[in-house]
């Protein structure tokens, strides 16, 4: 992936209103190639050209309540009309302070690329990326909503809970199929998502603390022909593979000396997969000669998404320095080691070669950069 960004903007003053308007133009590639074992090899190039203007304000009607209205459109290649996409924030302090604020924001998004992911590797993090083809088809879209309280106490601590919800549609998925290949073809699925994310912090001279907790609910729907879904029914509502439903998460850092010292710990719930019951040879009878052609992989499925991958953790720790040569040159180096505990979390699940891919084990390690200025 390349792309090419150009940025203008530029503050105005209209009857005490700050307001600023802004343009952008972005040039994207985006190319892959996919060669797999026991698949045909197949390209994939596609670019883009997008331009988009935005236009935002903040207005005070009233003694501790503030609004940040903006609206962003975009204009793209392929598209006929331009995109249209409001957005409004509202900041209220109950007791006249910073200390103390609620926060309302709501908005329409709209999205030019697409991530595509292998459904046959549970908990894959490997994507192609694509432009959307919107010739003819809609757009994918998301309608957002978040709430959220943040309350700090003195200098020293912090803490926030947000709630949101987004309501998408058009979003693009991969086709499913038994061929044991990278499935590129996309089909259209409307979506909802909602949940909640809880931070605490503590920070006083040399020592900080911080503690996180997130929720999460995620879930498409799309026609079961259109998926090539191995289900009854017209429509069909599953939980996709980046569904994360709790994650929990503690940091502790502490400076002396010039050193920073520390200690990572994470906590994940695991993610939606689609179990196995066996794989097959498929020959396409009468085109092919089953004494010299193989055949194709078949994979046989059970319930679509209708598991989860075991839960993971891990422990990472660090010591890092910075050292200054000259008021132009400058040294970082750090040691730590990551999963102390050496915890066999999966990485993915190759279905064609049932085999269980591994994150990293218990891995030191050392790293140095420079900053030249």
């Amino acid at each position: 992936i390349w792309r090419l960004n150009v940025k203008v903007e530029r503050d105005y003053d209209f009857r005490e209103l700050p307001i600023r308007l802004g343009l952008k133009w972005h040039v994207s590639s985006y190319s892959a190639e996919l060669d797999e074992r026991f698949a045909l090899s197949r390209d994939l190039h596609g670019r883009v050209a997008s331009l988009q203007g935005y236009a935002t304000t903040t207005w005070e009607p009233a003694d501790n309540l503030i609004l940040h209205p903006g609206f962003t459109s975009q204009f793209s290649t392929g598209m006929f009309t331009p995109s249209f996409e409001p957005r409004i924030r509202l900041t209220y302090r109950p007791f006249g302070s910073e200390f103390s604020e609620i926060s309302v924001a709501g908005g329409r998004y709209v999205q030019l690329i697409e991530s595509l992911t292998d459904e046959r590797d549970a908990g894959t993090v490997f994507s192609v990326w694509k432009p959307v083809d919107m010739l003819g088809k809609p757009k994918p879209t998301a309608w957002h909503g978040i709430l959220g309280y943040r309350q700090q106490m003195g200098n020293r601590f912090e803490a926030t809970i947000e709630g949101y919800i987004k309501h998408l549609q058009n979003i693009a998925v991969s086709k499913w199929t038994p061929e044991a290949r990278f499935e590129i073809e996309t089909v259209f699925a409307d979506g909802l998502s909602y949940g909640a994310d809880l931070r605490a912090e503590y920070d006083h001279n040399s020592l900080y603390f911080l503690l996180g907790y997130d929720w999460s609910i995620v879930s498409y729907e799309a026609g079961v022909d259109d998926l090539g879904a191995w289900v009854d029914g017209e429509l069909y509502n599953y939980h996709p593979s980046h569904d994360l439903r709790h994650q929990l998460s503690a940091m502790a850092a502490y400076e002396a000396a010039g050193f920073t010292t520390s200690v990572r710990w994470e906590l994940a719930t695991g993610q939606p997969y689609t179990r196995i019951r066996g794989n097959d040879m498929v020959i396409p009878l009468p085109n092919r000669n089953p004494q010299t052609y193989p055949g194709t992989v078949m994979t046989i499925f059970d319930e679509p998404f209708g598991a989860r991958l075991p839960a993971s953790h891990r422990l990472d720790v660090s010591v890092e320095r910075s050292f200054e040569i000259s008021p132009q040159l400058s040294f970082r180096t750090e040691i730590g080691a990551i999963n102390i505990y050496d915890r066999n979390n999966i990485f993915y699940y190759d279905s064609a070669t049932f085999q269980r891919v591994d994150q990293m084990p218990f891995l030191p390690y050392f790293a140095i950069s420079a900053h030249y200025h």
